[in-house]
């Protein structure tokens, strides 16, 4: 059984005690919940709380955050890194485990430096409770994404939509900006009280154009105005299904784009959930441009 459990449920751990624990990574989000960052990222760390030496926390020593953390993980260490030696880790486009050879970074199917950290992950975890090289090779070659994560779902001619609800803070949609450089981006929702500046400069670096949703639509709006963004590639429709009927009206079938729905933060303003959120925005491109 696998669990991904929110920094909320880790709150008030009694008797969970995972055999692997991971903390992907650690980023700015949830300022309207914690007391400061430094509360939320600790509280991330009561995953480990009741691990000992039978159990295994793998760590990212590429995170800055998580290595600062260090002392309170209370499993067995196995280090991971895209950097330097460690546990698990690439260098010069090969992935060991222990220093033993297992496979070129470029037979893996999903492409992009996120993707190759996640596979890393997912190696340390088979590596640990038995799984043989020949079957991890097997899966990695052929993995696709999971639902809401950078899922490439829809094509109108050469327009490609990507579904990137899973993008619930500025790291996660930093990494799809990444992917897809000079993309028509949506983006916006609930007002998790983060600073947003770091979320503009991203938008101004890597895309075409912006539709905004949400109620930190105009939040966004003003501080892309203040870097100097060109506010005729500034748009407010206010929700995902005005935003897709006015990309109807102005796409190019023919032409290739990229729009990509990343919204930086939680959808609890206009939906249940990221994945209400991600369904609905695919339901209704298929409904407008299908």
């Amino acid at each position: 059984m696998a669990l991904e459990l929110s920094s909320f449920q880790l709150e008030n751990i009694k008797e969970f005690k995972p055999y692997i624990a991971l903390i992907v990574n650690l980023g700015p989000d949830h300022i309207e919940r914690y007391s400061s960052f430094d509360e939320y990222y600790d509280t991330k760390f009561n995953i480990s709380t009741k691990q000992n030496e039978t159990e295994f926390f793998i760590e990212n020593i590429d995170d800055k955050e998580i290595v600062k953390r260090e002392n309170l993980i209370k499993g067995n260490i196995v280090k991971l890194s895209k950097k330097t030696e460690a546990d698990i880790y690439s260098k010069d486009g090969k992935i060991y485990w222990k220093k033993e050879y297992l496979m070129e970074t470029s037979e893996l199917s999903l492409k992009g430096e996120h993707n190759l950290e996640n596979m890393l992950y997912i190696i340390a975890v088979a590596k640990i409770i038995g799984v043989d090289n020949k079957k991890i090779k097997e899966f990695l070659k052929q993995a696709t994404p999971l639902e809401h994560r950078t899922e490439n779902f829809f094509s109108y001619g050469k327009v490609k939509f990507i579904n990137d609800s899973k993008a619930t803070n500025v790291d996660s949609t930093k990494v799809a900006l990444e992917s897809y450089k000079d993309c028509i981006l949506i983006c916006g929702g609930y007002d998790k009280g983060v600073d947003l500046k770091p979320l503009a400069t991203l938008i101004k670096e890597n895309t075409k154009e912006v539709y905004l949703i949400g109620v930190i639509a105009e939040q966004i709006k003003k501080l892309l105005l203040d870097i100097n963004y060109d506010k005729n590639k500034i748009f407010n429709f206010e929700n995902i299904e005005n935003t897709l009927k006015e990309l109807k009206v102005k796409l190019n079938k023919e032409k290739e784009e990229v729009i990509l729905l990343s919204p930086a933060t939680s959808s609890y303003d206009q939906f249940k959930s990221f994945e209400h959120r991600g369904k609905f925005f695919k339901e209704e491109v298929v409904k407008i441009f299908g």
